[in-house]
């Protein structure tokens, strides 16, 4: 077995190895053009779909385009937040491939420390998040919301923890979870109920008791909360959550990055 002393190394200087990691990252996500055609299109699809539907039932009056207006101002931030909670899964599956192959290994052998390697492992997620999140603004924009510059501003900004907070999530779930079959599942499980049960496509103080009662312990709420001001739960709370959960997701992982075993065995099938 090889031994773990590698782990404890001060490792290569961040700024030399981060954009050698990040180029490598970047090339992963550029092999397939469809893909990146999916990264606009599905937020978009969102928007326009759901969150127009939704806004349009919501206003009751079909001539009335102000309340229109003001209810997909509202959902906007909801369907960034849904952006931001894509790579819970995504990052599973990256984590797992990089274990699988043999690169974690490689990469911690040659001196690069697991924090470095969260964060380059994380960088593209974010700024994926980001592209998603300014084709929702344009479609936003489209359909007749106007928006000020600190709007847009803080539906990015405060949209970035709760990025890396689920990318970091789909991590866990690498490390802590040996089979891929068990993974898949709980991912299945557990994504329909932290979309629904999130107030997204309508106020937290308009759902019933029972999800209120969920929607107190979804990440997705304060972070949905967050990008509209502070909503109903208000600015310290769901800033304090949002930004809480980002350093125990972060910490956690490095920890686990930092004492797995690079090259597992047979916890794949």
């Amino acid at each position: 077995m090889m031994h773990k002393g590698y782990r404890i190394l001060r490792g290569l200087p961040f700024m030399k190895i981060w954009p050698v990691l990040i180029a490598y990252e970047s090339r992963t996500v550029s092999l397939s053009r469809f893909h990146l055609l999916t990264l606009a299109v599905y937020p978009l699809a969102y928007l326009l779909l759901l969150g127009a539907g939704v806004s349009g039932l919501a206003s009751g009056n079909a001539g009335d385009t102000s309340q229109f207006v003001s209810m997909l101002a509202d959902i906007a931030p909801g369907v960034i937040a849904m952006q931001a909670n894509a790579p819970f899964a995504t990052m599973m599956y990256r984590y797992q491939g990089e274990r699988q192959s043999g690169l974690l290994a490689l990469k911690l052998v040659q001196g690069v420390s697991p924090l470095t390697y969260l964060i380059s492992m994380t960088t593209v997620p974010v700024l994926q998040y980001l592209g998603q999140s300014l084709v929702v603004i344009a479609g936003t924009w489209a359909l007749g919301v106007r928006l000020s510059l600190l709007q847009v501003t803080a539906w990015l900004a405060f949209g970035i923890p709760a990025a890396v907070t689920w990318a970091c999530l789909g991590g866990w779930l690498a490390f802590l979870i040996r089979r891929q079959n068990t993974r898949m599942a709980i991912t299945s499980m557990i994504s329909l109920p932290l979309v629904f049960s999130a107030p997204i496509f309508y106020p937290l103080e308009s759902m019933p008791t029972y999800l209120r009662v969920m929607a107190t312990v979804n990440p997705l709420t304060y972070q949905v909360e967050l990008m509209r001001g502070g909503g109903q739960l208000g600015f310290p709370l769901s800033f304090s959550v949002t930004l809480g959960l980002m350093v125990v997701a972060v910490t956690v992982l490095a920890m686990l990055i930092a004492r797995s075993e690079p090259l597992p065995g047979h916890d794949h099938t």
